[in-house]
C-alpha cells in the first residue's frame, strides 16, 4: 500500500461473519491486514457497538479508514435503474471512507459506516452475468448506450477504496 493510500485507509479492526475464512478474497483480504485485530460477528448488518451507537457519531472518519467488515452477500439480485445504468447489480462492497453531508448511508447503517467488503465476489460476478444473459440483447440503442445493457456495480461502496483494501474491483 503506498504512503498517501495509507493515510486514507489504515485498518486496525476487522469484523467478520464467520464464513469470510471460506472464500479465498476472504483470506485475501485478512492477510493484507495481519495486525488488524479480528472480531468474528454473526451479520455484517448486526454490529451493535457500530450500527445504531451514538457514540460513534464523534468518530464516525476514524472509524470509516480504520474499521472493516468482511460478509458474504446473500442478495444477489439485480434491480432496474434507467438512470445512468439498466441496472443495479448486486454490490461487491458498501460504504466508504469519507464523510459526505448528503450520503444516506448513515440513515441506514446508523453512526458509523466503515467499509464493508463482500467476499463472494465470483458468484456476485456469476449472477451479474445470469441476469445479463437472461435479458438478450438490448433492443433498441437508448441514452444510457446503444449496444448494451449496463451495470451499476458500484452504487453502494467506493470502488477507489475498495481497490485499496483487495483486486475485487479488477
Amino acid at each position: 500500500m503506498s504512503r498517501s493510500s495509507a493515510h486514507l485507509l489504515a485498518i486496525d479492526t476487522i469484523y467478520h461473519e464467520p464464513a469470510v475464512e471460506d472464500f479465498a478474497r476472504g483470506r485475501e483480504i485478512l492477510e493484507r491486514f495481519p495486525e488488524a485485530r479480528r472480531i468474528e460477528v454473526a451479520s455484517h448488518w448486526k454490529i451493535p457497538e457500530l450500527h445504531g451507537n451514538a457514540g460513534s457519531v464523534e468518530d464516525w472518519v476514524r472509524i470509516k479508514r480504520s474499521t472493516l467488515v468482511l460478509g458474504v452477500k446473500k442478495g444477489l439480485t439485480s434491480r432496474p435503474n434507467g438512470r445512468s445504468a439498466h441496472f443495479i447489480a448486486p454490490s461487491s462492497s458498501n460504504g466508504c471512507a469519507m464523510a459526505c453531508a448528503y450520503c444516506y448511508v448513515p440513515r441506514r447503517k446508523g453512526y458509523a459506516n466503515p467499509i464493508t467488503l463482500f467476499v463472494n465476489t465470483e458468484a456476485i460476478g456469476r449472477a451479474i452475468t445470469r441476469h445479463a444473459a437472461a435479458q438478450g440483447p438490448l433492443p433498441a440503442p437508448d441514452q444510457i448506450d446503444d449496444r448494451y445493457w449496463v451495470y451499476d456495480i458500484g452504487e453502494n461502496g467506493d470502488l477507489s477504496v475498495d481497490a485499496l483494501a483487495c483486486d475485487s474491483v479488477r
